[in-house]
């Protein structure tokens, strides 16, 4: 398992070196070292799948420890860890990596930096496994760093564009703030408890380690909000939009299987230390952001714009789902969102690829031009809107949506966090209809770019239809994630073998102990478990059926699926009949615009979010920064030259003193004692005459002295 797990991680680091380094000199930019590094990850990542699945144990769980940092006695520890989210995980970052690996091929072929951008990729992966596999926090804040860096690289990669320029570092600056928020949570946790290790966390939550159940809500909040920036929950959602400046492949990576999936995955990680009121805060961030997010896409004319927005919105689904404490939906929906989000996001850089354009009011009418771009596309819409049965997208999205409506009837002071999540399904089937009608069918708007539009090769359709056929299989592996993939609770690891610490591999199969089993049947409950009545009484201890951290009875539940069921096919008929309606019957953007210009401005300028932000927050650091530069320059820099000028004039002043003073003093001398010197020399003239008449002038001064 160690090695299939360093296989998977290091092979692409390694991809990026090369790259970095030999990447020009390498044909074809290199670009089959990293695609070739991502397939020996997927195959290393197929088979830690089976080890994990073939016991059929959602208990199963391998760890391998080492000495990251040892200083002085004080040591940090850091561990790979595999479980069976790990192993879906795994398969879902490696296999839409690899995937867009292949894309970009045809995509990015004759752009500039090539190499690079593959390099690039291959980092990007490399991040993404660090985060799934890290079995601590830290392990896990470094791969979210990594991540950002890798998001930044890319979103930026187009840079001589100012646009990309300034949508990467609006990406990275954003996400600063929701990691800030994130680093507290982890220092919050090691000064309550001491520990980073995921495994010995839950332990000590599980034995009431923390100094109060408040503690422990900030601390499932603080972290909470890491996830908010990565998974573009409001507010911290406005880069995620933006960073369609960068390459359609790479768009695809971001928002279906790397960098907003992290914001997720790390509270599916977080499950168990998560308290009724964590939940609740997520749950509502997650509903907000669902319906806040589904309005704008309404108005997008940018075809990866409305994609965005759109998975925003659909993060905003898993939120609630894990909100809720709908593990299985929450999770669910992700695995099952990154196969059609990827699909549509890569089907949109086909027909970009094709016409040139980003915007759906230049085309039309390429679905005759492009069939399989079509068809894979229309598979994608049909999932993201939940059809029944044929596409993964329903059976994620009814249990979250019939978990929400369970959660909402058993506490309806809180069923906004179902309403919300129904509101904006019925905008979701609009919004993709609404695309797919415009971009696909009745005429060319632009028939010059209509004229020149053809079908991709191998590396752009191939994708597509993998993609597609995983899209059209979700009732084949629903079931095993279920079962498999089931909710751990803190007091399932309060037992003490969990406290100790070792390093190197452990392993253990089975479930974690008897709780856990209970809990597993309990939290994971198949269908049969919505057919149970409810026998609940009032008391939080006394449910017959509880459900999740919210304790949800099981007659909630089965009267929220069945009303569900009913909604989710009136949901899917009225968006796409409303659609059809309004843009079939070919409605200029223009006319339908000026009928609702008041909401359509608010919705196209997506809530004013952006200039709330301009003016609340970037206006303010401006006017700081130049009040700074202000300060800086007249209070700091004007004791600074003010003492140099006083220092000059001083030293000017020392400096006349001493040139005319003191040298004046001894120059003086020296003068004097030259001419003196001068007067004697012209008597020390050598002749004896002179001296003897030198020395009866002398006798006789003396003598006049004397008498007088």
């Amino acid at each position: 398992m160690l090695t299939a797990a360093l296989i998977c991680l290091l092979v692409p680091l390694a991809a990026f070196v090369v790259q970095l380094f030999l990447g020009t000199r390498l044909p074809r930019g290199g670009d089959f070292v990293s695609v070739g590094a991502i397939g020996a990850s997927l195959l290393a990542a197929c088979w830690i799948f089976w080890q994990v699945m073939a016991g059929g144990e959602p208990g199963y769980q391998w760890s391998m420890v080492f000495r990251w940092v040892e200083v002085e006695g004080f040591t940090i520890p850091m561990g790979l860890a595999i479980d069976t989210l790990t192993a879906w995980m795994l398969l879902v970052v490696v296999g839409v990596s690899f995937l867009v690996h292949v894309f970009s091929i045809g995509y990015m072929h004759g752009e500039d930096r090539y190499h690079l951008y593959f390099g690039y990729l291959s980092l990007f992966s490399f991040s993404m496994l660090w985060l799934v596999l890290s079995d601590n926090l830290l392990g896990i804040f470094v791969g979210w760093e990594l991540v950002g860096v890798s998001s930044y690289l890319l979103i930026g990669f187009f840079f001589p564009k100012r646009s990309a320029a300034l949508a990467c570092k609006k990406a990275f600056l954003t996400n600063r703030v929701g990691d800030l928020g994130m680093w507290l949570g982890i220092m919050l946790v090691w000064k309550e408890l001491g520990v980073l290790r995921l495994e010995q966390v839950y332990h000590h939550v599980g034995a009431g380690a923390f100094s109060s159940e408040a503690t422990l809500t900030i601390a499932g909040v603080l972290l909470f909000v890491g996830a908010v920036g990565k998974s573009a929950q409001l507010p911290l959602h406005v880069w995620l939009p933006d960073a369609m400046e960068g390459p359609t492949p790479v768009s695809a990576l971001i928002h279906a299987a790397t960098m907003v999936a992290a914001g997720v995955y790390l509270v599916g990680r977080l499950f168990p230390i998560l308290t009724p009121d964590a939940l609740l805060v997520i749950a509502y961030v997650g509903a907000l952001t669902a319906f806040f997010a589904a309005t704008i896409a309404i108005v997008q004319d940018d075809i990866k714009r409305v994609l965005a927005y759109s998975t925003v919105s659909q993060l905003g689904y898993m939120m609630v789902g894990l909100g809720v404490g709908s593990y299985f939906g929450g999770l669910f929906h992700l695995t099952t969102h990154a196969a059609f989000k990827a699909c549509l996001f890569l089907g949109s850089g086909s027909v970009i690829h094709a016409v040139h354009t980003q915007n759906i009011w230049e085309m039309g009418g390429l679905r005759k031009k492009m069939p399989i771009t079509f068809a894979t596309w229309v598979i994608s819409t049909a999932a993201i809107s939940g059809f029944p049965v044929l596409t993964n997208g329903f059976f994620s999205k009814e249990r979250i949506l019939g978990d929400a409506m369970g959660f909402g009837l058993h506490l309806p002071q809180h069923f906004l966090i179902f309403a919300l999540p129904m509101v904006a399904a019925v905008i979701t089937v609009f919004y993709m209809t609404r695309v797919t009608i415009v971009t696909f069918f009745g005429e060319p708007r632009d028939r010059e770019k209509y004229e020149h539009a053809h079908e991709g090769g191998f590396e752009i359709t191939a994708p597509l239809m993998v993609l597609s056929a995983i899209t059209l299989l979700g009732f084949a592996y629903a079931g095993p994630f279920e079962r498999m993939v089931t909710p751990p609770s803190s007091t399932d690891y309060a037992a003490e073998q969990f406290a100790a610490f070792h390093y190197g591999e452990s392993l253990r199969t089975g479930a974690l102990d008897e709780s856990h089993g209970a809990h597993a049947a309990e939290a994971g409950r198949g269908e049969a478990a919505h057919e149970e009545p409810a026998h609940a009484e009032t008391g939080a201890e006394h449910h017959e059926a509880p459900w999740g951290p919210h304790r949800v009875d099981a007659h909630s539940l089965h009267t929220g699926h069945r009303a569900v069921l009913y909604l989710s096919l009136l949901a899917l008929i009225l968006g796409v009949a409303l659609a059809t309606l309004i843009y079939h019957r070919k409605r200029s953007q223009e006319a339908l615009a000026r009928r609702f210009s008041g909401t359509w401005r608010v919705l196209y300028n997506k809530y004013f979010v952006d200039e709330a932000y301009q003016a609340g927050v970037v206006n303010p650091l401006l006017w700081l920064n130049r009040l700074s530069a202000a300060f800086d320059r007249v209070v700091i820099d004007g004791a600074v030259n003010g003492s140099a000028t006083l220092t000059r004039a001083l030293s000017s002043g020392s400096g006349w003193s001493d040139l005319r003073i003191i040298d004046g003093i001894v120059n003086g001398i020296a003068s004097v004692t030259q001419v003196f010197g001068a007067a004697f020399r012209r008597v020390e003239t050598g002749r004896i005459q002179h001296y003897f008449a030198f020395f009866l002038a002398g006798t006789l001064v003396l003598m006049l002295i004397r008498v007088y």
